[in-house]
């Protein structure tokens, strides 16, 4: 299993270095990410049995039929459904949810991407690994979230909260979406978001009784969720660390380059303020470093579609294909090797 992960890491890397492919005709296009779409949806489906850290669980809720009184109604209507409806096993649930998760987001990147082989390089490399093949029912919620783009950016509110309730009902940790609804598309003051990074981090103490207290006022699902988090282990978090540093600068280096990513992309604006979001958010809520963490992952996934836009401004272009190979190369070293999430 962990081989063959190696294997389609090195391939998407080699056919994304190439710009012929993304300059195939739509048909052609369509049918490579058709393609690459099925094969991770097998791969999640048909994983090593405990391959993954989080796949016991899954697993011991499933046959044990315990443990499930706090998840979302989504997993308790599948799990029902799958067992006493279609009488099948756990590899049908994790066939449902590799189909909505990973097809969400392939679909998503093919509606919004102008680099699609590139951002599904990025999307394999981090959030696959991460949600779509361990944390499964946040996989799905991003995936929903992702589709949230056109709706926001065209005021669409009626398909923005069927998005929204959809990645709620998923996991509740995407409650916080619901305010995106207030951000402004269309304009950006560079000046506040030059200084909101900086600020964020000088905040991070003063902000923490704070917002520990809001959490008072939550529903008391989430209160649950937020203090469960707070007793996961290994839950150290270095807000300074190489990868949170090399994406502030990314987000410094869009901003300076905001009117050429303007004529690339309607979603420009929205695209860097949920960028610039996610690692603000990852120092405010360091308190509840768990937490920081979920929230900042699930707004990572705009970054599918947000960092090859910002790569492919450099000139020459292979040199931006370069660079985001080599981010996705440290997204996959942190998630395969570093972090630990897949046994050895």
């Amino acid at each position: 299993m962990a081989l063959l992960i190696i294997i389609i890491f090195i391939f998407l890397s080699f056919i994304a270095l190439f710009s012929f492919i993304e300059a195939k005709t739509f048909p052609i296009k369509n049918m490579i990410i058709f393609l690459l779409g099925m094969l991770l949806i097998l791969l999640s489906t048909f994983r090593t049995p405990f391959f993954d850290r989080d796949y016991i669980l899954y697993n011991y809720m499933f046959y044990g039929n315990s443990e499930t009184e706090t998840k979302e109604p989504s997993f308790k209507f599948l799990v029902f459904f799958v067992k006493n409806i279609l009488n099948q096993n756990l590899t049908f649930l994790l066939f449902i949810y590799a189909v909505l998760g990973v097809g969400t987001k392939m679909y998503a990147i093919k509606k919004y991407s102008k680099l699609p082989i590139l951002s599904i390089l990025l999307y394999f490399s981090y959030l696959y690994l991460l949600q779509d093949l361990t944390q499964i029912r946040v996989g799905v919620a991003t995936g929903f979230i992702l589709l949230s783009i056109k709706p926001l950016n065209e005021r669409n509110f009626k398909s923005f909260l069927f998005f929204y309730l959809a990645a709620f009902l998923f996991h509740y940790s995407a409650f916080f979406v619901i305010f995106f609804w207030f951000i402004d598309c269309k304009k950006i003051n560079k000046y506040i978001y030059f200084i909101i990074i900086p600020l964020s981090y000088l905040s991070t103490f003063a902000l923490a009784d704070l917002l520990t207290s809001a959490q008072s006022y939550l529903p008391s699902f989430i209160q649950f969720k937020l203090n469960a988090y707070d007793f996961e282990t290994g839950s150290e978090l270095n807000i300074y660390n190489a990868w949170q540093l090399m994406r502030i600068s990314i987000a410094y280096f869009a901003l300076c380059n905001l009117n050429k990513l303007k004529i690339l992309s309607n979603y420009s604006i929205l695209l860097l303020k949920l960028y610039i979001l996610s690692i603000v958010t990852l120092a405010v809520l360091s308190f509840n470093p768990v937490y920081a963490g979920r929230i900042s992952d699930m707004l990572s996934v705009f970054d599918i579609i947000f960092i090859p836009m910002v790569f492919s401004i450099f000139k020459p272009r292979l040199v931006g294909r370069i660079a985001v190979i080599i981010i996705c190369l440290a997204y996959f070293y942190l998630n395969f090797f570093y972090i630990g999430i897949f046994k050895n």
